[in-house]
């Protein structure tokens, strides 16, 4: 009687360990799908990293810059002509600042007669 227990116990134990077994390989092949599909993901996001860094870097060159104010914002090249300069001195009152510009007016009238 005690040999039938003790055979039919160690059975049960070996079942049991079966199953554990079982069940620890499924959560193995479990958990390295889900290792498979994040090496996937992150592969995917390198290559989306990588295509955002060009394009990041494809914006800041000027003749990328150029095109698109040219194309997109209608800006044009300015002329040399076209620029004008002021000078500005720190030292000078107000009063001074208008006899400049009144100067320079003169200065403008006698230079086109």
């Amino acid at each position: 009687m005690k040999n039938r227990t003790l055979l039919f116990l160690a059975a049960c134990i070996n079942i049991i360990m079966i199953f554990l077994l079982i069940h620890k390989q499924n959560k193995i092949i479990k958990l390295r799908y889900e290792l498979q599909q994040l090496h996937e993901q992150k592969d995917a996001l390198l290559q989306q990293k990588k295509g955002l860094t060009l394009a990041y870097h494809k914006g800041q060159q000027l003749s990328s810059i150029q095109s698109f104010a040219k194309n997109n914002l209608s800006m044009n090249a300015i002329k040399l002509n076209d620029v004008k300069t002021i000078n500005v001195s720190p030292a000078k009152t107000n009063t001074q600042n208008q006899q400049s510009s009144t100067q320079a007016a003169n200065d403008k009238q006698k230079g086109n007669a």
